[in-house]
């Protein structure tokens, strides 16, 4: 049982027990919000989106709450939006975060605002591989990180930090992609998303390996190799190991040698199922970065193709084109 189980479920019990009852806008907001924080909580995606969109109609239903309330119906916004995130509806998603209001607010429900762009809404522009669109999002972002930074909670620091090193990585800008993984390693951050912190350890390998920086990739992989946060490796972070094992002993990388890889993590990936430890693609695809390596289509093309299928569906068809 996990800790909240308890609390969440006695909520959720007396929730269902009084939502036909409530008619005012205050109760009926609080008993979506939380119904959709239950949902999410267990993972039902589905059941979590329709109480987000129930309270995003909410709002629009009461244009004078929704006028003086900015702040609620951003935030309505925002966690609809993320519903649609966890639902695979990258471009429902930010036509909704287009919505964010920013005008004529304070200064703190300005950096709200921003909180949702930088770290929501660019992980949707990166799901969908909105690489050479952005631009000038991006520089909203750069731009508003300098003036929020000391503001930004802890958690959407890592989310926004990790978001922008993704972002140039694609755009083969390795030097800022550099910048954002060692500003985000050198915080202190030990107790928030432990899981992306330890992520971006591999990462930095990934980079290095692109930079074409085979001096210091060496002396990352020794210090990746004997680093005390890294215990008990997972299967990406022991595949990530051994392809830069690999990759530094060999002199010319061919084709070939891609397409091994890839089909050795596509072979993982089938395997997912049975296996007791996770194959998360959701902090970085190494699946479309070891494609991105032979494949002539484009990142939004394969990003696409990968979105419209479940992971077994994308591995067995990826499998037998390069079969």
């Amino acid at each position: 049982m996990r800790k909240y189980d308890n609390y969440f479920i006695q909520l959720h019990e007396k929730a269902s027990q009084i939502e036909g009852q409530a008619s005012s806008f205050k109760a009926k907001s609080q008993l979506n919000n939380l119904n959709s924080l239950f949902y999410t909580y267990y993972g039902n995606n589905l059941e979590a989106s329709k109480y987000s969109h129930k309270l995003y109609l909410l709002f629009e239903e009461h244009p004078i709450i929704k006028k003086y309330n900015v702040n609620g119906y951003n935030l309505a916004i925002n966690n609809y939006a993320v519903s649609k995130l966890h639902m695979n509806d990258f471009e429902g998603a930010i036509k909704l975060f287009n919505q964010l209001d920013s005008k004529e607010v304070s200064n703190y429900e300005k950096m709200l605002v921003f909180q949702y762009k930088a770290g929501n809404q660019l992980s949707a522009h990166l799901a969908l591989g909105n690489i050479n669109s952005i631009s000038t999002f991006i520089k909203e972002i750069e731009d508003g990180l300098l003036v929020y930074e000391k503001y930004l909670s802890d958690l959407f620091k890592v989310i926004i930090l990790t978001n922008l090193s993704e972002y140039y990585f694609w755009a083969k800008n390795y030097r800022k992609a550099k910048r954002y993984t060692s500003n985000l390693l050198n915080e202190a951050y030990s107790e928030i998303r432990k899981d992306i912190i330890r992520f971006m350890y591999t990462f930095n390998l990934i980079i290095s390996f692109e930079s074409g920086d085979y001096d210091h990739l060496n002396y990352l992989l020794r210090s990746y190799q004997l680093n005390s946060k890294l215990k008990n490796k997972n299967i990406l972070e022991r595949w990530i190991e051994s392809f830069i094992e690999e990759a530094l002993k060999t002199t010319k990388l061919t084709a070939s040698f891609y397409v091994n890889k890839e089909l050795e993590l596509l072979n993982f990936a089938l395997k997912t199922e049975s296996l007791k430890e996770g194959f998360d693609l959701k902090k970085f695809n190494f699946l479309i970065w070891i494609r991105m390596k032979t494949d002539t289509k484009s990142l939004k093309e394969i990003r696409y193709e990968f979105n419209t299928k479940d992971l077994t569906g994308y591995a067995k068809d990826r499998a037998k084109q390069l079969s």
